[in-house]
């Protein structure tokens, strides 16, 4: 790669907010028994059962915990009251059903807090069959410049072997 081409894809990292992938870090969440990987320069903790991760900016905060298979059908009911229970304002978007790096995901989210905020629910079953919760909360503002880094952070679930 010439000298050229590296100041224009530092240039657009920096400007586009997108992590360098060789900035990123890996490391296990046992309780949910799988590993991910987490921007470098975001804050991410585990407490007992819940794993958080915070973006550098403190505009998206993430946390994930564990549930069991059987409770999935009756967590994925319970999605949109969960969110309206916390967000009373929340206009929520339509469940959504997706597949990412093989593992199905149930998600639903919204706009709350008059246009602000946007909070949102994501059940991903993974492939050793644990079932993940995880809840973001983020200012809109950063919505669009986290959304990759978030596909990345979901995209690196893998079981712990």
């Amino acid at each position: 790669m010439n000298v050229r081409t590296l100041c224009t894809l530092l240039v657009l990292t920096l400007l586009l907010g997108v992590t360098p992938l060789s900035a990123q870090e890996t490391f296990d969440f046992e309780y949910g028994n799988v590993s991910l990987t987490v921007p470098a320069n975001w804050n991410h903790s585990i407490e007992g059962n819940v794993l958080t991760v915070e973006s550098p900016d403190k505009k998206l905060y993430l946390t994930f915990e564990t549930i069991s298979p059987e409770e999935l059908d009756k967590a994925t009911e319970q999605l949109g009251s969960e969110l309206t229970a916390t967000f009373p304002d929340i206009k929520l978007d339509e469940l959504e059903e997706s597949v990412i790096n093989g593992m199905e995901i149930v998600s639903v989210g919204g706009v709350c807090e008059g246009g602000t905020k946007y909070a949102e629910i994501d059940l991903i079953v993974t492939k050793n069959g644990k079932v993940l919760v995880a809840t973001s909360t983020m200012d809109f503002s950063v919505k669009e410049k986290y959304k990759i880094d978030l596909d990345h952070l979901y995209e690196s679930i893998t079981p712990i072997k």
